[in-house]
């Protein structure tokens, strides 16, 4: 999805605020125990519903603090294709 829309993964990581090095072990698959919130930040820039795709695994109290992270960047993410 994140080569679709033309995206680096420093580009991922600094839209989502995510660190490198945990985004890329993430999409790698080397992660086997990410942040909730990291995983709701990057569904927000990949565009996806996170609260829909994530529901089972996220607890409610964490979609808020997510959402105000990386909403900000999202805003600002017009310059990347869709």
């Amino acid at each position: 999805m994140r080569l679709e829309r033309g995206i680096s993964q420093d580009e991922m990581s600094v839209l989502s605020r995510v660190p490198i090095r945990s985004y890329r072990d993430i999409e790698n698959g080397n992660n086997g125990n990410p942040q909730i919130r990291s995983l709701i930040q990057i569904a927000i820039v990949l565009g996806l519903d996170p609260r829909k795709d994530l529901a089972q695994i996220v607890p409610p109290s964490a979609w808020e603090v997510a959402e105000r992270i990386a909403a900000p960047a999202v805003i600002n993410k017009s310059r990347f294709k869709r």
